[in-house]
C-alpha cells in the first residue's frame, strides 16, 4: 500500500476542519493561520507543549522549587541511581502544559523503591534513617511497633521507580453541601463538594487524580522536609488520606481499614498513622492530596 501524502489525506483534513469548527475556528481564523507563518509557528510550538512526555531538565525548570529529583534523592537520602534507573526516569511522563498548570500547587517528586544498600525503602526503613530505634522504656512506641510490624503498608510497600505529581495543597473534606467549591478560609484549601467527595469514596477519582499509598506520601513528606525544612501539606498535624489498608491487627474489629497519615515528619514513624472504619464521619477533617495521572 502506498503512503498517503499528508496534504492529500482528505479524511484527516476533514477531521481537522470538523474539530476546528467545534471549538470556534471560522474561515477568517483559518485564513489568518494559513497566511501568517509566525502565528503558525506559535501554534505548532503550543501543540508541542502538549507532548505527553517532558525531558528531566525542562520539567525541573518548570516546577522550580516544587521539584525533587535524583540530585535531591542522592544528597538527602544518600541513594544513587544505577545507569539503568537513570535512563528509566530521564523522561517525565507529563506534558509541559500539565506541568505549567500544576507548577504552583503540586510537587513533582521522583519515587525510589530501594535504599542505598538496595533494600526495600519502606516507611519503616525510611523512618529509621532519621529516627533511632524505640527506647527500651518507650512503651508507646513498642506497642505501636507490635501493631505496625505486622502491616504490609508499613514494612513491605514501597514507591515505584517513577515520577509522582502530587497535590501539596490538598482538598478539605468537611463539606457536605452539594456545591462545586468553597474555600477553607483558615487554610486556603478548596473544599470538595458532597458530590465530589462521594466520587472519591466510590473510586471515581479521574477528575482530581488518584490517592496514593501511605509510603508515597510519607516518602514525599520526609524528602520535602529534608530539603526545605517545611511541612509538605501545610500544618504539622494535618492528616492525609491514603489508599493503603490496615488489616485490623490488635484492634477489636478485624475488617480492613483505610490508613491516614499525619503530616508531622519530626516524630518517629510510629506516631503517624490512624485507621478509618468506613463511616462518613471518620473522614471529617482529613485532607485528600491526589496525584495526577501521567499523560503517557
Amino acid at each position: 500500500m502506498s503512503r498517503v501524502v499528508f496534504g492529500k489525506d482528505l479524511d484527516l483534513l476533514q477531521e481537522v476542519l470538523a474539530t476546528g469548527r467545534k471549538v470556534g475556528m471560522t474561515k477568517k481564523l483559518w485564513t489568518r493561520l494559513a497566511c501568517n507563518e509566525r502565528l503558525f509557528r506559535r501554534t505548532v510550538s503550543f501543540i508541542q507543549l502538549d507532548e505527553p512526555i517532558t525531558t528531566l531538565k525542562v520539567a525541573q525548570g518548570i516546577m522550580r522549587e516544587n521539584f525533587l529529583g535524583p540530585e535531591e534523592v542522592a544528597k538527602y537520602l544518600r541513594i544513587r541511581l544505577s545507569s539503568k534507573e537513570k535512563k528509566a526516569i530521564e523522561q517525565v511522563p507529563f506534558s509541559q502544559i500539565t506541568l505549567f498548570e500544576h507548577m504552583d500547587t503540586h510537587l513533582l517528586v521522583l519515587g525510589i523503591p530501594h535504599d542505598k544498600e538496595g533494600n526495600l525503602l519502606t516507611i519503616y526503613t525510611l523512618g529509621r534513617m532519621f529516627h533511632p530505634e524505640p527506647a527500651p522504656d518507650s512503651y508507646r512506641e513498642k506497642q505501636a511497633w507490635e501493631t505496625l510490624s505486622k502491616e504490609a503498608f508499613f514494612t513491605e510497600e514501597t514507591c515505584e521507580l517513577r515520577w509522582y505529581l502530587i497535590n501539596k495543597i490538598g482538598y478539605n473534606t468537611l463539606s457536605h453541601e452539594d456545591e462545586p467549591y468553597r474555600t477553607d478560609s483558615c487554610y486556603a484549601r478548596p473544599v470538595l463538594s458532597y458530590r465530589d467527595w462521594t466520587d472519591f469514596l466510590e473510586g471515581k477519582e479521574e477528575r482530581f487524580g488518584s490517592i496514593k499509598k501511605a509510603v508515597v506520601y510519607y516518602y514525599a513528606m520526609v524528602l520535602w522536609h529534608q530539603v526545605t525544612d517545611e511541612f509538605l501539606f501545610g500544618r504539622e498535624y494535618d492528616k492525609i488520606w491514603t489508599s493503603s489498608y490496615h488489616s485490623g491487627t490488635n484492634l477489636s474489629q478485624s475488617e480492613d481499614k483505610e490508613v491516614v497519615i499525619r503530616n508531622n515528619v519530626l516524630n518517629s514513624p510510629f506516631h503517624h498513622f490512624w485507621w478509618l472504619r468506613g463511616r462518613s464521619e471518620d473522614y471529617a477533617g482529613i485532607y485528600v492530596a491526589p496525584a495526577c495521572k501521567p499523560d503517557r
